[in-house]
């Protein structure tokens, strides 16, 4: 079980056509991070629990890092679902052709 939306950073997260798709897919509430550089953030974070400022990793990400906005999976989000199976069936005979793209 997720506890709160499920964060995302970097570069793709910056595209709210790539977001709602993600949200979409994991039928999950997706959040963005104030940061653009979010594994740095998370070494950041460890290191300083592990020099003793917080107890826990938790106590961490919860007084440092800032959420924005969250997108809910929206009501088509099953339309992935039921595409799903399709394309597993489809990509061992496609595979060869997407390996030959330039």
């Amino acid at each position: 079980q997720v506890a709160g939306p499920i964060r995302a950073t970097g570069g793709g997260s910056k595209s709210p056509v790539w977001r709602r798709i993600v949200a979409d897919v994991l039928e999950a509430p997706l959040a963005t991070t104030s940061t653009s550089e979010g594994a740095a953030q998370g070494a950041a974070l460890l290191a300083a629990v592990g020099l003793g400022w917080f107890e826990s990793v938790e106590e961490a990400c919860r007084d440092l890092v800032t959420l924005n906005g969250v997108i809910e999976p929206s009501p088509d989000s099953r339309v992935y679902e039921d595409a799903y199976p399709r394309y597993r069936e489809l990509y061992p005979a496609l595979a060869p052709s997407f390996h030959a793209l330039p």
